[in-house]
């Protein structure tokens, strides 16, 4: 897209733990993961978790589900993908406890 946007050439579908299937429609672009550059020789945008965060921002644009519920699916999906726990706390924590502003800028926009 614009080198720092990218867009889904297809459909992606996410299977929870519990059995619900949440899909993320072809064309929804992302940012990658939203960590702030000083932090990105931690946490590139693009790192192995980079699915499960084009999910949580599909999640916290798109869907009517609470902020705690986004998140815990940001953490399912990591988890999934084998991201090691060290990592998955870690960004979990960063949009539990400080992506408020991203959600209610997301939501605002609906």
């Amino acid at each position: 897209m614009d080198g720092q946007h990218f867009a889904l050439l297809e459909d992606i579908v996410f299977e929870r733990p519990n059995g619900e299937k949440i899909t993320i429609k072809a064309n929804e672009q992302s940012d990658g993961a939203s960590a702030p550059r000083p932090l990105w020789n931690l946490f590139p945008p693009f790192g192995k978790y980079w699915p499960a965060a084009y999910l949580h921002d599909a999640l916290y644009r798109y869907s009517q589900l609470p902020k705690d519920v986004c998140d815990t699916i940001f953490k399912e999906a990591m988890q999934a993908l084998g991201v090691d726990e060290e990592t998955v706390f870690s960004l979990y924590e960063a949009v539990h406890f400080g992506g408020q502003a991203a959600f209610d800028a997301d939501r605002a926009k609906q």
